[in-house]
């Protein structure tokens, strides 16, 4: 998941070891978001917890009150619509980091890559508008305008 909202009300919990599994499919998910130790605790205790709990530890963004969840979700939204396609999918390809290549490697990566967006006309219309202090011609908003009948 990219951003993940839940009720301040919601449970959590890793209770697969209390019916004598592990949770080796979830952690292929969690684990990258969680110290390592606290991914023990919760993996071997098997207790629920809050979704406080849950966002300190990583799995999501915000615990939020049932009066806040709706307006935030629109924000998210609403940034997320605001946000170049191709740039939001290598700007998320990057959260995910790069195993085994060497620093120098990875930078000369980036270098590319930052070359190649720069190129873009895409770019060239998003620096335009950031400087004529306009939205970006690929800019939409959550919620979507509906016709009126």
């Amino acid at each position: 998941m990219d951003i993940s909202l839940a009720l301040d009300t919601a449970q959590f919990g890793f209770s697969e070891v209390r019916v004598g599994v592990a949770p080796r499919i979830i952690a292929t998910v969690c684990l990258p978001k969680m110290r390592a130790g606290d991914a023990r605790e919760a993996f071997l205790r098997g207790r629920r917890f809050s979704a406080a709990d849950a966002a300190r530890l990583g799995l999501i963004n915000a615990a939020l009150p049932a009066e806040d969840l709706d307006g935030e979700l629109d924000a998210v939204l609403d940034d997320l619509l605001a946000g170049e396609p191709t740039a939001l999918g290598v700007a998320k390809a990057l959260t995910y980091g790069e195993p085994g290549r060497s620093f120098d490697d990875t930078l000369a990566a980036a270098t590319s890559c930052s070359a190649d967006l720069f190129a873009r006309d895409a770019a060239r219309e998003g620096m335009a508008a950031f400087l004529e202090k306009r939205e970006a011609t690929w800019v939409r908003h959550w919620p979507p305008e509906r016709p009126s009948s």
